[in-house]
């Protein structure tokens, strides 16, 4: 889960969904990514426990880029320095390009 809100509210970082066929679905920030992303072969899917526990364990030590929080204060600013480039999700604004997950040197 992520930070709290000034609200309260609270949205989910990080989501991994296993289909009934074992397919993985990867979701940081409500923005869909591939496993290839964290490491592992495009549509990977484990074969056994072991394996599925290794993907849970590498995706939930990543690092996630959180973004800018949205406030009054920074929204000027942000959007004079990116314009366009920027969009809101889930209660931060992200770059249009932005990584979702941190190289390995940044985290």
């Amino acid at each position: 889960m992520g930070s709290f809100q000034s609200d309260y509210y609270r949205y989910v970082e990080k989501q991994l969904v296993i289909t009934e066929d074992s397919t993985i679905t990867l979701h940081i920030n409500g923005k869909q990514i591939l496993t290839s992303d964290i490491g592992f072969p495009c549509n990977y899917t484990p074969k056994s426990k072991e394996e599925l526990e290794n993907v849970l364990n590498v995706f939930d030590k990543i690092n996630v880029c959180n973004g800018v929080l949205l406030s009054d204060e920074y929204t000027p600013i942000i959007t004079s320095y990116f314009g366009q480039n920027c969009i809101q999700t889930c209660g931060q604004y992200h770059h249009l390009k932005c990584l979702k997950v941190l190289p390995e040197k940044d985290r």
